[in-house]
């Protein structure tokens, strides 16, 4: 009786912990989808998206802020991602594109690893932030 029901507990286990997948992590995009439900007041800073989303770190505050996708590439060059807001390049600053992106308005937050980015060239070498707002539809 006692091995009958650890028996069963086992296969429970084993059947809810193992699952496969074709695809692997580095060749998905990860995004942060704007979601009313979580907003507070209807209003997410870039920032808060960019906390929120896997594969994404962000070091430090104000002035000294650095986001990184997927950890640092460089000990002495750039490590910041490009950031493009609405299909428009804003280069590397997170400030700039963060006024660029009106908090009420962003849509969705698409994060591109540096194999997906590969379609910015040198430029996404550090991976790629793509902001959409709901008005540039």
């Amino acid at each position: 009786m006692k091995l009958r029901y650890v028996l069963i507990v086992l296969g429970g286990l084993l059947s809810f912990g193992c699952s496969t997948s074709n695809k692997t992590i580095k060749d998905q995009s990860v995004s942060a989808e704007a979601s009313p439900k979580k907003d507070y007041k209807g209003q997410r800073q870039l920032l808060d998206y960019l906390r929120s989303t896997p594969g994404v770190e962000v070091r430090g505050a104000g002035a000294s802020l650095l986001v990184l996708v997927r950890g640092a590439k460089s000990m002495t060059g750039n490590n910041n991602p490009l950031y493009v807001v609405d299909g428009v390049n804003m280069g590397y600053d997170y400030y700039a594109a963060a006024s660029a992106a009106n908090p009420f308005m962003i849509e969705r937050v698409e994060v591109l690893p540096p194999p997906r980015s590969a379609k910015y060239g040198s430029q996404g070498q550090n991976g790629v932030i793509v902001v959409t707002t709901k008005n540039s539809n």
